[in-house]
């Protein structure tokens, strides 16, 4: 070909690209659509089970039940979209009252990489390199008693309250939904979301991060995650290296944990079986726990209650009255009021301020310092038995009815004067501690 020839054709195309032309290669990489619609006469529940794509429940305007399931994905052949579209169906089962919606697409293998996507079918056929394949469902309800949803791998959006109770399975996805004026039963793994008010509720979350609302009498499990939940009733809470934030529990809190931190409101009585937890919180009326290796900080409380404790570390703003069995524990109470009950063994236990009445101080201990500011106004009869210790308290203002000291043992039996035989009993058994009683 001679030079000018050449020359020419490099012009030519040139001015091709200056002016914007485009010369298709190939037709490939088609967006491919089927979707499949259905109505039905209202029920009363409704089960849909999906996965592989979005999940969008909206409000019927007619009374009526209505789905709307589409597949999308670019093909690079007509016989590549029509076995996608062969193997995509929507399994229906109707009963009078009760509606079931699968999604059914036949796979057998998925694999997606870099945005390419495999499939192996169930009946052994094989399509390759479809891109931007998704699978979403939507559904139209009326007010139902029961609304039951299943996804996988992406989201359910329930964009209205739902009246009735709500049941939802869902395996690394999001979800999000209003009120629930009925019961909640969730079945979350990998998912995140937000959930607004609902009734009673039974919550299970393995590595799930979900806000709720309100809820009444609930049971939840949780494991590795974090939760946000409002004020409840009633709380039975199993955790396990969980992040937890709870505003309110009204009335009666069962709680058993290892490793989570808590950060809790207000609530009424709790039960707690603790393991190497974070507790904050506000405080309520009495905790009876067992705990160790628990680092507690409380706000306000009427009665703090170990069964027992092991190498925890309690500190409290405001406390009626501790009560406590316990090993390696250190106590920090700014300010107790009633008094305390400890069978303790190489424990620390400051109180900052002692204001009254006091109801009982009972003491048993070994290699553990008491040190509580009782002051001049509270009157106390005394009973005192040490080993290896020493005893600090207002000697001025003592009657002394029984001194006694031989080696290292001191008993000592006396009241405040002023105080009579209904005062209440202050009664220390140490074992090499030091005892500080008064200012």
């Amino acid at each position: 070909m001679k030079i000018e020839n050449l020359k020419f054709i490099y012009n030519l195309l040139l001015v091709a690209l200056m002016l914007g032309a485009v010369v298709p290669l190939n037709a490939e990489g088609d967006t491919r659509t089927k979707t499949i619609s259905r109505t039905f006469d209202a029920k009363k529940q409704v089960r849909l089970k999906h996965r592989n794509g979005p999940l969008r429940v909206t409000q019927s305007t007619d009374g009526k039940v209505h789905f709307d399931a589409t597949i999308s994905f670019e093909a690079n052949s007509e016989e590549d979209a029509q076995a996608v579209f062969d193997h995509f169906n929507v399994v229906i089962t109707e009963l009078s009252d009760e509606l079931n919606l699968t999604t059914d697409f036949q796979v057998e293998n998925w694999n997606t990489n870099n945005g390419v996507t495999t499939l192996k079918f169930r009946d052994g056929t094989k399509v390759k390199k479809l891109n931007d394949l998704t699978i979403s469902m939507v559904l139209r309800v009326p007010q139902l008693e029961r609304l039951f949803l299943e996804n996988k791998y992406d989201e359910i959006n329930i964009e209205q309250s739902v009246a009735g109770s709500l049941d939802v399975v869902l395996y690394s996805g999001r979800i999000t939904a209003k009120d629930i004026k009925g019961s909640l039963n969730l079945k979350s793994k990998y998912s995140k979301g937000t959930i607004g008010n609902f009734g009673d509720a039974t919550l299970d979350l393995y590595d799930s991060n979900i806000s709720f609302g309100n809820g009444e009498n609930i049971e939840m499990t949780a494991k590795y995650g974090r939760f946000t939940l409002g004020s409840s009733r009633n709380l039975k809470l199993d955790t396990y290296d969980t992040n937890v934030e709870m505003s309110l529990i009204r009335g009666r809190f069962i709680l058993t944990d290892k490793y989570s931190d808590f950060k809790i409101g207000k609530f009424q009585s709790a039960i707690m079986d603790l393991y190497d937890s974070d507790m904050t919180t506000e405080g309520g009326e009495e905790i009876q726990l067992k705990s160790k290796y628990t680092t507690f900080k409380i706000k306000s409380l009427k009665v703090l209650n170990f069964e027992s404790s092991y190498d925890d570390e309690v500190d409290v703003d405001q406390l009626g009255f501790l009560k406590s069995n316990s090993k390696y524990t250190q106590y920090r109470i700014h300010t107790l009021q009633e008094g305390l009950s400890i069978i303790s063994y190489d424990d620390e236990v400051q109180v900052n301020n002692f204001t009254g009445p006091l109801k009982e101080l009972n003491f048993e201990g070994k290699y553990t310092d008491l040190d509580i500011p009782l002051g001049k106004a509270i009157l106390y009869r005394l009973e005192a038995n040490l080993t290896y210790g020493h005893l600090q308290y207002n000697e001025t203002a003592m009657d002394i009815q029984i001194l006694r000291e031989k080696s290292d043992k001191l008993e000592l039996q006396g009241r405040i004067k002023g105080a009579s035989d209904d005062s209440p009993l202050v009664r220390i058994k140490a074992y090499d501690g030091k005892i500080k009683l008064g200012n």
